[in-house]
Protein backbone atom coordinates (compact mmCIF):
# COMPACT_ATOMS: atom_id res chain seq x y z
CA UNK A 1 0.00 0.00 0.00
CA UNK A 2 1.16 3.54 -0.74
CA UNK A 3 0.61 6.40 1.69
CA UNK A 4 0.67 10.14 0.94
CA UNK A 5 2.49 12.05 3.68
CA UNK A 6 2.57 15.84 3.99
CA UNK A 7 5.41 18.13 5.06
CA UNK A 8 4.45 17.67 8.72
CA UNK A 9 4.74 13.86 8.34
CA UNK A 10 0.97 13.49 8.65
CA UNK A 11 -0.49 10.64 6.57
CA UNK A 12 -3.37 12.13 4.58
CA UNK A 13 -4.33 9.55 1.91
CA UNK A 14 -3.59 6.00 0.85
CA UNK A 15 -3.98 3.91 -2.30
CA UNK A 16 -2.19 2.75 -5.42
CA UNK A 17 -2.82 6.01 -7.27
CA UNK A 18 -1.92 8.65 -4.67
CA UNK A 19 0.21 11.50 -6.01
CA UNK A 20 2.60 13.75 -4.12
CA UNK A 21 3.29 17.45 -4.67
CA UNK A 22 6.98 18.24 -4.28
CA UNK A 23 6.13 21.94 -4.05
CA UNK A 24 3.99 21.23 -0.97
CA UNK A 25 6.72 19.05 0.53
CA UNK A 26 4.66 15.86 0.20
CA UNK A 27 6.08 12.40 -0.41
CA UNK A 28 4.82 8.86 -0.83
CA UNK A 29 5.65 6.05 1.57
CA UNK A 30 5.49 2.60 0.04
CA UNK A 31 5.35 -0.21 2.58
CA UNK A 32 6.98 -2.55 0.02
CA UNK A 33 9.77 -0.33 -1.27
CA UNK A 34 11.05 2.40 1.02
CA UNK A 35 14.35 3.94 1.95
CA UNK A 36 13.40 6.10 4.91
CA UNK A 37 15.74 6.51 7.84
CA UNK A 38 14.93 5.33 11.36
CA UNK A 39 14.49 8.97 12.42
CA UNK A 40 11.92 9.60 9.66
CA UNK A 41 10.01 6.41 10.48
CA UNK A 42 9.83 7.45 14.12
CA UNK A 43 8.76 10.95 13.04
CA UNK A 44 5.87 9.54 10.98
CA UNK A 45 4.83 7.39 13.92
CA UNK A 46 4.86 10.34 16.31
CA UNK A 47 2.93 12.64 13.94
CA UNK A 48 0.17 10.03 13.49
CA UNK A 49 0.08 8.60 17.04
CA UNK A 50 1.37 5.21 15.93
CA UNK A 51 3.05 2.81 18.33
CA UNK A 52 6.15 1.22 16.84
CA UNK A 53 7.82 -1.94 18.03
CA UNK A 54 11.50 -2.72 17.70
CA UNK A 55 14.71 -0.74 17.39
CA UNK A 56 16.31 -1.97 14.18
CA UNK A 57 15.33 -0.51 10.81
CA UNK A 58 13.74 -3.73 9.49
CA UNK A 59 11.72 -4.13 12.69
CA UNK A 60 10.44 -0.55 12.48
CA UNK A 61 9.51 -0.93 8.79
CA UNK A 62 7.49 -4.04 9.58
CA UNK A 63 5.85 -2.39 12.57
CA UNK A 64 4.91 0.86 10.80
CA UNK A 65 3.35 -1.08 7.90
CA UNK A 66 0.96 -2.73 10.39
CA UNK A 67 0.21 0.57 12.14
CA UNK A 68 -0.39 2.52 8.92
CA UNK A 69 -2.97 -0.06 7.81
CA UNK A 70 -5.09 0.82 10.84
CA UNK A 71 -5.42 4.52 9.96
CA UNK A 72 -8.86 5.73 8.90
CA UNK A 73 -7.92 7.90 5.93
CA UNK A 74 -9.34 8.41 2.41
CA UNK A 75 -8.27 5.83 -0.16
CA UNK A 76 -7.52 6.68 -3.79
CA UNK A 77 -8.73 3.63 -5.74
CA UNK A 78 -8.84 4.97 -9.29
CA UNK A 79 -6.43 6.75 -11.61
CA UNK A 80 -6.87 10.46 -12.11
CA UNK A 81 -7.40 11.67 -15.69
CA UNK A 82 -3.79 12.88 -15.74
CA UNK A 83 -2.50 9.48 -14.62
CA UNK A 84 -4.61 7.70 -17.25
CA UNK A 85 -3.40 10.02 -20.00
CA UNK A 86 0.22 9.74 -18.83
CA UNK A 87 0.14 5.94 -18.92
CA UNK A 88 -1.46 5.89 -22.38
CA UNK A 89 1.16 8.32 -23.70
CA UNK A 90 4.16 6.57 -22.16
CA UNK A 91 2.96 3.17 -23.37
CA UNK A 92 2.07 4.61 -26.78
CA UNK A 93 5.44 6.28 -27.31
CA UNK A 94 7.20 3.06 -26.30
CA UNK A 95 5.07 1.14 -28.83
CA UNK A 96 5.71 3.69 -31.59
CA UNK A 97 2.08 4.84 -31.84
CA UNK A 98 1.15 8.06 -33.63
CA UNK A 99 -0.19 11.16 -31.88
CA UNK A 100 -3.65 10.49 -33.32
CA UNK A 101 -3.70 6.91 -32.03
CA UNK A 102 -2.76 8.04 -28.52
CA UNK A 103 -5.33 10.87 -28.58
CA UNK A 104 -8.06 8.41 -29.56
CA UNK A 105 -7.09 6.13 -26.65
CA UNK A 106 -7.16 9.06 -24.22
CA UNK A 107 -10.65 10.02 -25.42
CA UNK A 108 -11.78 6.40 -25.19
CA UNK A 109 -10.62 6.32 -21.55
CA UNK A 110 -13.40 8.79 -20.73
CA UNK A 111 -11.55 12.11 -21.04
CA UNK A 112 -13.20 14.83 -23.14
CA UNK A 113 -11.57 15.65 -26.49
CA UNK A 114 -10.90 19.23 -25.40
CA UNK A 115 -9.11 18.10 -22.23
CA UNK A 116 -7.33 15.27 -24.06
CA UNK A 117 -5.63 17.60 -26.54
CA UNK A 118 -4.50 19.96 -23.77
CA UNK A 119 -3.25 17.13 -21.54
CA UNK A 120 -1.50 15.41 -24.44
CA UNK A 121 0.60 18.49 -25.24
CA UNK A 122 1.37 19.17 -21.57
CA UNK A 123 2.37 15.60 -20.70
CA UNK A 124 4.48 15.15 -23.83
CA UNK A 125 6.47 18.28 -22.94
CA UNK A 126 6.74 17.55 -19.19
CA UNK A 127 8.00 14.02 -19.84
CA UNK A 128 10.53 15.29 -22.36
CA UNK A 129 8.78 13.44 -25.19
CA UNK A 130 7.93 16.60 -27.10
CA UNK A 131 9.84 19.83 -27.65
CA UNK A 132 7.88 22.95 -26.70
CA UNK A 133 7.14 25.52 -29.42
CA UNK A 134 9.36 28.05 -27.65
CA UNK A 135 12.33 25.67 -27.49
CA UNK A 136 11.82 24.59 -31.09
CA UNK A 137 11.80 28.18 -32.37
CA UNK A 138 14.92 29.01 -30.35
CA UNK A 139 16.78 25.98 -31.71
CA UNK A 140 15.60 26.71 -35.25
CA UNK A 141 16.71 30.33 -34.96
CA UNK A 142 20.21 29.21 -33.98
CA UNK A 143 20.43 26.83 -36.94
CA UNK A 144 19.16 29.45 -39.40
CA UNK A 145 21.57 32.05 -38.01
CA UNK A 146 24.49 29.62 -38.31
CA UNK A 147 23.77 28.99 -41.98
CA UNK A 148 23.15 32.69 -42.62
CA UNK A 149 19.68 31.91 -44.01
CA UNK A 150 18.92 34.27 -46.92
CA UNK A 151 17.05 32.25 -49.58
CA UNK A 152 17.21 33.31 -53.20
CA UNK A 153 14.96 30.52 -54.51
CA UNK A 154 12.33 28.23 -53.06
CA UNK A 155 14.88 25.42 -53.31
CA UNK A 156 16.88 27.25 -50.61
CA UNK A 157 13.78 27.27 -48.42
CA UNK A 158 13.24 23.54 -48.92
CA UNK A 159 16.87 22.88 -48.03
CA UNK A 160 16.49 24.88 -44.82
CA UNK A 161 13.30 23.00 -43.93
CA UNK A 162 15.10 19.69 -44.37
CA UNK A 163 18.01 20.91 -42.25
CA UNK A 164 15.69 21.94 -39.41
CA UNK A 165 13.88 18.59 -39.54
CA UNK A 166 17.25 16.84 -39.32
CA UNK A 167 18.84 18.98 -36.63
CA UNK A 168 16.01 20.24 -34.39
CA UNK A 169 14.52 17.50 -32.23
CA UNK A 170 10.86 16.58 -32.71
CA UNK A 171 10.35 18.85 -35.72
CA UNK A 172 8.33 18.03 -38.83
CA UNK A 173 8.12 19.93 -42.12
CA UNK A 174 5.13 22.02 -41.06
CA UNK A 175 6.80 23.06 -37.79
CA UNK A 176 10.06 23.83 -39.60
CA UNK A 177 8.19 25.99 -42.10
CA UNK A 178 6.50 27.98 -39.30
CA UNK A 179 9.87 28.52 -37.59
CA UNK A 180 11.39 29.75 -40.86
CA UNK A 181 8.54 32.18 -41.46
CA UNK A 182 8.96 33.63 -37.95
CA UNK A 183 12.69 33.98 -38.49
CA UNK A 184 12.20 35.64 -41.88
CA UNK A 185 9.66 38.08 -40.46
CA UNK A 186 11.96 39.03 -37.56
CA UNK A 187 14.93 39.51 -39.90
CA UNK A 188 12.81 41.19 -42.61
CA UNK A 189 13.83 38.54 -45.13
CA UNK A 190 11.74 38.33 -48.29
CA UNK A 191 10.69 34.71 -48.76
CA UNK A 192 10.81 33.42 -52.35
CA UNK A 193 7.62 31.80 -53.59
CA UNK A 194 7.39 28.30 -54.98
CA UNK A 195 7.45 28.08 -58.75
CA UNK A 196 4.16 27.37 -60.47
CA UNK A 197 3.41 23.68 -60.16
CA UNK A 198 6.05 23.21 -57.46
CA UNK A 199 4.68 21.58 -54.31
CA UNK A 200 5.05 23.64 -51.15
CA UNK A 201 6.72 21.90 -48.22
CA UNK A 202 5.15 21.91 -44.78
CA UNK A 203 1.95 23.63 -45.85
CA UNK A 204 -0.65 23.77 -43.11
CA UNK A 205 -3.85 21.79 -43.15
CA UNK A 206 -3.99 18.37 -44.80
CA UNK A 207 -6.94 16.03 -44.60
CA UNK A 208 -6.77 15.57 -40.82
CA UNK A 209 -7.03 19.32 -40.34
CA UNK A 210 -9.96 19.40 -42.75
CA UNK A 211 -11.60 16.49 -40.92
CA UNK A 212 -11.23 18.06 -37.47
CA UNK A 213 -12.61 21.32 -38.81
CA UNK A 214 -15.68 19.42 -40.12
CA UNK A 215 -16.08 17.68 -36.75
CA UNK A 216 -16.03 20.95 -34.83
CA UNK A 217 -18.55 22.53 -37.20
CA UNK A 218 -20.93 19.56 -37.25
CA UNK A 219 -20.64 17.96 -33.79
CA UNK A 220 -23.95 19.49 -32.68
CA UNK A 221 -25.94 18.44 -35.75
CA UNK A 222 -24.45 15.40 -37.54
CA UNK A 223 -24.69 11.80 -36.31
CA UNK A 224 -22.20 8.96 -36.76
CA UNK A 225 -23.79 7.98 -40.05
CA UNK A 226 -23.27 11.54 -41.25
CA UNK A 227 -19.63 11.40 -40.26
CA UNK A 228 -19.18 8.07 -42.06
CA UNK A 229 -20.90 9.46 -45.17
CA UNK A 230 -18.63 12.52 -45.15
CA UNK A 231 -15.55 10.30 -44.88
CA UNK A 232 -16.77 8.13 -47.76
CA UNK A 233 -17.45 11.24 -49.85
CA UNK A 234 -13.84 12.26 -49.24
CA UNK A 235 -12.65 8.80 -50.38
CA UNK A 236 -11.34 7.68 -46.99
CA UNK A 237 -11.03 4.03 -46.01
CA UNK A 238 -13.43 2.47 -43.53
CA UNK A 239 -10.50 1.77 -41.19
CA UNK A 240 -9.80 5.51 -40.91
CA UNK A 241 -13.47 6.21 -40.24
CA UNK A 242 -13.48 3.66 -37.40
CA UNK A 243 -10.25 5.09 -36.04
CA UNK A 244 -11.64 8.62 -35.72
CA UNK A 245 -15.23 7.77 -34.76
CA UNK A 246 -14.40 7.94 -31.00
CA UNK A 247 -12.98 11.43 -31.53
CA UNK A 248 -16.19 12.58 -33.24
CA UNK A 249 -18.29 10.97 -30.47
CA UNK A 250 -16.28 12.90 -27.88
CA UNK A 251 -16.90 16.13 -29.77
CA UNK A 252 -20.64 15.36 -29.89
CA UNK A 253 -20.71 14.89 -26.11
CA UNK A 254 -18.77 18.13 -25.63
CA UNK A 255 -21.22 19.97 -27.89
CA UNK A 256 -24.18 18.64 -25.86
CA UNK A 257 -22.58 19.75 -22.58
CA UNK A 258 -21.87 23.20 -23.98
CA UNK A 259 -25.50 23.58 -25.12
CA UNK A 260 -26.77 22.39 -21.74
CA UNK A 261 -24.50 24.89 -19.97
CA UNK A 262 -25.74 27.66 -22.24
CA UNK A 263 -29.37 26.80 -21.46
CA UNK A 264 -28.67 26.73 -17.72
CA UNK A 265 -26.88 30.09 -17.79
Amino acid sequence: MKYLINANLKVIRKGEFVEASEVAGEFIYDDIQNGLTVATLRGIAEANNLKLKGKKHDELVESIAVELSTLKIPEVKNMTDTQKATKIIEDGVAAGKSDDEMLVEIVQSGISFKSATRMFKQIMEEKGLRVSTKDRVESATKVLTDIDFAPKTYADVKAAIKKLCDEVADTNEKQATIAIRKYAKAKEIVMPKAEKGEKKVGSAGGFKGKMLEWMVGNADSADLAGFAAWMTKNKRKESMTKRFTPVFEAMQKLAVRMMDDAKAA
